[in-house]
């Protein structure tokens, strides 16, 4: 963890490189030295079917699902410099969010199984 999950309207697919937006809010990620590099997880997804305010919008709305372990400071300023990449990204598109929101349960589990086959596994708990 962190998850970071964008999506957008379909109309926007073929105006940016996914993969380097994607490897772009990665290393901003990186950069917050709030999280290790291999925890980090980010995808994309278009949508076809949408309505912004009751009508067919372009938009782009990142979701991010963080530990709540992290303070409010620390989650605006993650926030804010997303929020400048997609700004940059997209500067024509009225419709750019970033939502930074705390993992639902009070526990975390995630299992990996490294290269060498050796099983690791951690759990976050409050």
């Amino acid at each position: 963890m962190p998850h970071l999950v964008l999506e957008y309207s379909h109309n926007l697919t073929h105006t940016f490189d996914s993969d380097k937006l994607l490897l772009g809010l990665h290393q901003e990620v990186v950069n917050s030295e709030l999280f290790a590099t291999d925890d980090i997880h980010v995808r994309c997804q278009d949508y076809h079917q949408y309505l912004v305010g009751g009508s067919i919008t372009s938009f782009v709305h990142l979701a991010v699902v963080v530990e709540p372990r992290y303070d409010f400071g620390e989650k605006k300023r993650l926030a804010n410099t997303l929020l400048s990449v997609l700004a940059n990204t997209f500067p024509t598109v009225n419709n750019v969010d970033v939502d930074i929101r705390e993992a639902e349960h009070s526990c975390v589990g995630q299992h990996r199984v490294a290269l060498q086959a050796v099983d690791k596994e951690r759990v976050y708990c409050n």
